[in-house]
């Protein structure tokens, strides 16, 4: 049994998942949304080339294995672009978001969370 909170944390097992854009074509800046949204966080994102992928998709692996794909139109327009504003007011129920596949391969990594105001993300 864990004494803590901080304990309980301790002893969850990490699944080793990361992010993969494949034959990215988006310009950099779109690029760099995706590394800011999980800087500092357990998962990598990271560039790869492959023929027989379109391009502009991401892919959530874990031992050399595909999850997950998702577009990063679908990152964006979800996640990476969206008026935060939305989701703190309520204007948006948040069962009636529907996250991409990549993101709801995450669901067993434990990330790290900051409130207001040390965080505006």
């Amino acid at each position: 049994m864990v004494d803590s909170l901080c304990g309980f944390f301790e002893e969850i097992k990490n699944p080793d998942r990361n992010l993969v854009v494949l034959n990215r074509d988006a310009e950099y800046p779109v690029r760099s949304l995706l590394d800011s949204m999980f800087d500092g966080q357990p998962v990598s994102v990271c560039d790869l080339d492959i023929s027989e992928e379109e391009t502009d998709t991401v892919a959530l692996f874990e031992d050399n294995e595909i999850l997950a794909r998702s577009t990063l139109d679908e990152l964006l327009e979800s996640i990476l672009l969206i008026n935060s504003d939305l989701y703190k007011r309520g204007a948006i129920d948040l069962d009636e978001i529907t996250l991409p596949d990549v993101l709801q391969g995450l669901d067993e990594v434990p990330f790290r969370l900051r409130g207001y105001p040390a965080s505006n993300k």
